[in-house]
């Protein structure tokens, strides 16, 4: 078991700096999933950490030892790749054994070890197989299984589920939940699916264009994103963002857009007295309110068309066409609204987000 400490580091291409000076601290035994948009930088930082990138600048300790410059082998790490990267020649066995023997492993200790993986991923039945004999999901179970027999400090999966199908990518991540709490080690994982990040992780970090934008759990970041970025990018549907105007009439702080006004009464407290200061406003799909078409809507009432409907089983997605924009909404599937349909929406004071245009921050946070 270890921790492993990123202090500063900086990975460099010629000119292309594509990490930017990180700082990240990850305890012992914590499942940790770096998250973000192609390019961000979360694969380069998994593969300095596990040695197969030089880091520009910088330090990587692992369990408290500097390991800038020791070898990936040295580092007692178990790296979980995209391509599975098996033996085609080999047997299932000989795939999970294969890491040991060159250690010169201890034939009993070997087949123990080899047994003992194959029991917690069950795939005992197809020791003696070949890789060509696989479906993807067992080639993804036996890559596993020869990370688990080397019984590292530290393990880390670079995109794993990325090559299966949707339900088996369901299945593996609870594999991988289950796995996690059984071996109780310490984990790095990297994706672009916010959904496996929402799901595996203790906590997420969020990455875009080199830089860590945000760390924490997962319901941390989705209710509290601290920038635009976060708010966007976690969530399904992604968060709604309509522009508009921060003001301050006698005291009470209001949003403004177009045919939509937002008094902010509860939070008032977070914010300064603005004039007339240019924001974001974001909302969650399922913070949106409906209603039918009122020819006489109260105050806060905005008007709007049903675009798309998308059942999505036990809930459906509503594309609108509003006085403020496009949104989408998050109903039960029992909610009748058709495209075509006429319907008023409100956005709850409580559930607003509020975005400073400029530099994008969260002022809410």
């Amino acid at each position: 078991m270890a921790n492993v400490t990123l202090e500063k580091v900086v990975k460099r291409y010629g000119d292309n700096e594509v990490v930017k000076s990180i700082d990240l601290e990850i305890p012992d035994q914590e499942l940790v999933v770096l998250v973000g948009p192609s390019g961000c930088g979360k694969s380069t930082t998994l593969r300095m950490i596990a040695g197969l990138e030089d880091i520009t600048g910088g330090e990587i300790r692992i369990d408290g030892k500097r390991v800038n410059e020791t070898a990936p082998k040295d580092r007692d790490i178990a790296m979980v790749f995209q391509s599975y990267a098996l033996y085609p020649h080999m047997t299932v066995r000989e795939n999970l054994e294969f890491g040991l023997r060159m250690r010169r492993a201890p034939a009993k200790e070997i087949s123990e070890r080899v047994e003992e993986a194959a029991s917690m991923l069950s795939i005992e039945e197809l020791l003696s197989r070949r890789p060509k004999q696989l479906s993807g999901g067992q080639r993804q179970r036996v890559a596993m299984g020869r990370a688990i027999v080397r019984r590292p400090k530290v393990f880390l999966f670079d995109e794993p589920l990325s090559n299966l199908d949707a339900k088996l990518r369901a299945q593996m991540r609870l594999e991988l939940a289950r796995l996690h709490a059984r071996l109780r080690t310490t984990m790095v994982y990297v994706t672009h699916d916010q959904v496996e990040a929402m799901t595996l992780a203790d906590r997420i970090v969020v990455m875009n264009e080199g830089v860590i934008q945000q760390v924490g759990s997962p319901l941390e970041l989705y209710q509290h994103p601290t920038n635009r970025f976060v708010a966007g990018f976690l969530g399904t549907p992604a968060m709604n963002f309509v522009s508009g105007q921060l003001s301050s009439t006698a005291g009470e702080v209001s949003f403004t857009a177009e045919g939509l006004q937002i008094a902010l009464e509860d939070h008032g407290s977070k914010l300064e007295s603005p004039e007339a200061k240019e924001v974001v406003l974001g909302v969650r799909p399922p913070d949106i309110k409906l209603s039918p078409d009122d020819p006489s809507p109260t105050p806060g009432m905005v008007r709007a068309k049903v675009e798309v409907r998308e059942p999505m089983g036990a809930e459906i997605f509503l594309h609108l066409d509003s006085t403020c924009g496009a949104l989408v909404a998050r109903v039960d599937s029992d909610c009748d609204y058709r495209a075509g349909d006429a319907v008023m929406l409100s956005i709850p004071n409580r559930a607003v987000h509020l975005f400073d245009a400029a530099s994008h921050q969260n002022l809410l946070f």
